[in-house]
């Protein structure tokens, strides 16, 4: 029997998993804009201070990270796993 499962060539891009990441980031920045409108107009005077607040602090950031952590080999995740796990226990537990 054939595997319907291929393996993919390294460095070749998974279009339907960006488009999917893509839409759900754009959802997030529209939800953080229509909920926000009306307080940030209140409090800032500006009704997209929220908006532009999550765009650089949350996309900019992140997407900055993405592109760090991406570079790395992933055998060095194996090696400090552990460790981030325990400080995920340790966060949690601060909570």
């Amino acid at each position: 029997m054939k595997s319907k499962f291929t393996v993919r060539r390294a460095g070749k891009s998974d279009y339907v998993i960006m488009a999917c990441v893509g839409a759900l980031i754009l959802c997030g920045v529209l939800m953080v804009g229509s909920a926000s409108f009306n307080l940030a107009k209140e409090r800032f005077d500006d009704p997209y201070y929220f908006l532009k607040d999550h765009i650089f602090f949350g996309l900019g950031l992140g997407v900055a990270f993405f592109l760090l952590t991406s570079k790395l080999d992933y055998r060095l995740y194996e090696k400090v796993g552990i460790l981030f796990l325990a400080l995920t226990f340790v966060s949690l537990g601060l909570l």
